[in-house]
């Protein structure tokens, strides 16, 4: 991992090994009724989620570092949905309700972030103890009625969240536990309330659709810490949409959408002490109501041509992003991170271009798809007190093509590539490249035995990674008379040992190197019911 911090660079080794052992519960059960008045649909769900993770790193090849993970996760919800025609006049509604309970539990060993938990001093084990509780509760009722080339479908709603955070560390030292003070203790309860109102109107008529919807919503904020309210507010916003279609004939359409909203972050998010998130992060999100302003805007072109088995698009898209606050990380040597929350505003702007372009190719029975992409963006960034401007270039390219012209043999290659880099704070950038192509075709020998082959190609620009070749062997043959598939497959046929994937964030890039399991060979049959 490599963080560019406006004074240099901080460079990281992890060498992580991680185990986990799962176990998932699903339930559920779906009541419907469908008539020619009436329509109600009832969709229970209970699901619930047992995980104990085990995770062991070696940190810059020195220091070693234990995590031990618990969670409880129980989630209950019943959703209602239905429609019932009134005279000529559809009345639509829905309704929901969720409950979720997720205790946490965290220790670190040895003990980490001292310059956060424990005054630069070193300690054996921190633990942490989460529970978050949640309940929601959503209801919508609407109605269409038809006038002419109009279709006006009023609706309202009302939907209420409550949500519990209780949090706390604890730093054990020589048998020794201490309880960290106020600053490290969650006891949150918030609540929220949203009323909403709205009418769409849609038209259609030759050529034209269009569709404009202005809702209002009012909100109800109430949060309380430690028993005592930080939080009382109310708030009002109109977050209109607009979308236009125009079919210029049979063959070419025109499109434009744009939406303006005006959001408030989740206030599970919000707690005012302290919360570790890993061995080398923390966080606090100082309540409050964070608003986020965005405009969304489009333009699309298609063309399709059935009869020819020609395809066309080729769109434009704009969003601009203004938030009234910004998210505060402060970084040390180690790459340690403290993210807190920060009272100025902050802007984002993004602009793209795709175009697409495929074609069906009767007597060779090919598809061919080509696509395109370039990407232009601006966001700002607070980092070690220096506040500043990431600018990202985008661009990327992929084919497909797929091939059946010989009965007993179907090929399809993908090939793509994406390029993107930054500039940042200090005259620092930083670039990733990703090239790969993939070569798939199956084989069907008779009626009972086929060979499937999957190659894969991953070219890198980086001096310290070697360009790589997969290759996955499989036969297959069916047992009409067990009802049954017997397959022989070889996987990583060439042996290699790792795979490499890189990403980037707002002043990171990190690049993950993946130990493979060695060559296999793998004997199996499936039966069918």
């Amino acid at each position: 991992t490599q963080l560019f911090v406006p004074n240099g660079s901080v460079f990281l080794n992890e060498d992580v090994n991680n185990e986990y052992r799962i176990s998932d519960l699903n339930l559920g059960l779906v009541f419907e009724k469908n008539e020619k008045k009436i329509f109600l649909r009832d969709n229970f769900v209970f699901h619930k989620q047992w995980s104990q993770d085990r995770g062991s790193l070696l940190m810059n090849y020195t220091d070693e570092i234990l995590q031990n993970r618990k969670y409880d996760d129980q989630h209950f919800s019943n959703r209602l949905a239905g429609g019932r025609f009134i005279g000529k006049q559809l009345v639509r509604f829905n309704s929901e309700i969720e409950w979720l309970k997720t205790p946490q539990y965290l220790n670190v060993v040895p003990g980490q972030m001292m310059n956060v938990l424990n005054d630069e001093q070193p300690y054996e084990m921190t633990q942490q103890n989460v529970t978050f509780n949640k309940f929601k509760f959503d209801n919508t009722i609407g109605l269409t009625k038809k006038l002419g080339n109009w279709d006006i479908s009023p609706y309202m709603g009302f939907k209420y969240t409550e949500s519990k955070v209780n949090s706390s560390i604890f730093l054990s030292n020589e048998d020794k536990i201490d309880t960290l003070g106020d600053g490290y203790l969650n006891n949150i309860r918030s609540r929220k309330g949203h009323l909403f109102i709205s009418t769409d109107f849609s038209y259609e008529r030759n050529k034209w659709r269009m569709r404009l919807s202005v809702p209002y919503n009012f909100f109800v904020f109430h949060i309380d810490q430690q028993g005592r309210n930080v939080i009382n507010n109310n708030r009002q916003s109109v977050t209109p949409s607009l979308s236009v279609n125009f079919s210029i004939d049979q063959n070419n359409r025109l499109s434009f959408k744009s939406r303006y909203g005006r959001d408030f972050i989740d206030l599970d998010n919000l707690y005012n002490a302290f919360i570790l998130s890993s061995y080398r992060n923390i966080q606090r999100y100082t309540a409050d109501l964070l608003q986020t302003d965005e405009l969304n805007s489009s333009v699309n072109y298609e063309y399709k041509n059935d009869l020819k088995g020609n395809f066309a698009t080729l769109s434009y898209n704009q969003s601009f992003m203004k938030r009234g606050y910004t998210f505060r990380n402060e970084l040390d040597e180690l790459g340690r991170t403290v993210t807190s929350i920060d009272n100025r505003s902050s802007n984002s702007t993004t602009h793209r271009i795709k175009g697409s372009f495929s074609r069906y190719f009767w007597q060779l029975k090919t598809i061919v798809k080509a696509s395109g992409l370039l990407g232009l963006g601006m966001s700002d960034y607070l980092l070690n007190d220096i506040f500043a401007q990431r600018k990202m270039y985008q661009h990327g390219a992929s084919l497909d093509v797929s091939n059946s012209l010989i009965s007993m043999l179907n090929v399809d290659y993908k090939s793509r590539l994406s390029f993107l880099k930054s500039d940042l704070a200090g005259a620092q950038s930083n670039k990733i490249l990703v090239n790969s192509h993939f070569l798939n075709f199956v084989l069907y020998l008779t009626d009972a035995s086929s060979i499937f082959v999957d190659n894969s190609y991953y070219l890198y620009k980086n001096n310290s990674q070697k360009n790589q070749y997969f290759l996955d062997i499989t036969y297959r043959y069916l047992l009409k008379r067990l009802n049954a598939d017997l397959e022989l497959s070889g996987q990583n046929l060439f042996n290699r040992q790792g795979y490499v994937q890189q990403f980037s964030t707002d002043y990171q890039v990190v690049q993950s190197f993946f130990n493979l399991r060695p060559r296999q060979v793998l004997l199996s049959i499936l039966f069918r019911l």
